[in-house]
């Protein structure tokens, strides 16, 4: 129920019934296209299909890994639970971070043929939060499935910040950010710090909250702070969310 309620507030924020992204694309690539791709052509299919695959692969990353941004996702990782309706399970203002991404390949791709990628980029995600599919071999080589992304749920030490790829795998394979499956250590899901409630508002909160208000005022058992300069607990704001305990 919270992973669905999660994802009806995601679809809150539209224009003209359209997503922020859905709405906005058209007006980016009217202004900064630099090629005009032939719509229905063969090649043009492929490069608008691994553009809006990087692009997601450049924001899906940003949002891990840029500490101001990690509060907009943690959302779709808060549950300790992993199954098809943690794919709903999205931030309600998620997508005023990755539209930027989004928008990147509008120096290429026109609106007719990023929006169908894009959907089909979405429903191919959800098969990915599931147990029940196993390790699948060399289709992993190249593409993204239920088991690299079950590690990219984890909150295991050796699944931080890693397989953060939307349809294909080889992003993460060519930039150092994959992680394989273990077998020994199978995947503990949630986050570092769970938010431990249903209540809709602080699933959506208690990361951004934990970032900004608790985790720069930590104590050391000797009770002298952790982080004891301003510029440090500023820091600890921007880094990436497993850079410092707490998160």
């Amino acid at each position: 129920i919270t992973s669905i309620c999660a994802g009806l507030s995601s679809m809150l924020i539209t224009i003209q019934g359209v997503t922020l992204t859905a709405y906005f694309y058209p007006i980016v690539w009217e202004h900064i296209h630099l090629v005009d791709l032939t719509p229905g052509t063969f090649y043009s299919w492929i490069i608008a299909f691994l553009l809006t695959d990087f692009c997601y692969y450049l924001g899906h990353r940003a949002i891990h890994e840029w500490g101001f941004m990690w509060g907009f996702h943690s959302t779709h990782h808060s549950s300790e639970y992993y199954n098809l309706s943690t794919a709903l399970r999205q931030g309600s203002i998620q997508e005023f971070a990755m539209m930027f991404f989004d928008f990147l390949q509008a120096v290429i791709v026109p609106p007719t043929m990023y929006i169908p990628h894009k959907a089909l980029s979405l429903l191919f995600g959800i098969w990915q939060h599931t147990e029940i599919i196993p390790h699948l071999g060399p289709f992993e080589y190249i593409f993204n499935s239920p088991s690299p992304h079950r590690v990219h749920h984890g909150r295991n030490p050796y699944v931080y910040d890693r397989n953060y790829g939307g349809t294909l795998i080889i992003w993460d394979r060519m930039f150092g950010t994959y992680a394989a499956e273990r077998d020994e250590e199978p995947v503990v899901y949630g986050l570092v710090t769970p938010s431990n409630t249903f209540n809709q508002l602080r699933v959506q909160s208690s990361s951004t909250y934990i970032k900004y208000f608790t985790k720069p005022f930590l104590k050391n058992e000797d009770g002298t702070d952790m982080f004891p300069r301003w510029a440090l607990k500023i820091k600890t704001m921007f880094a990436p969310p497993c850079a410092y305990p707490g998160t």
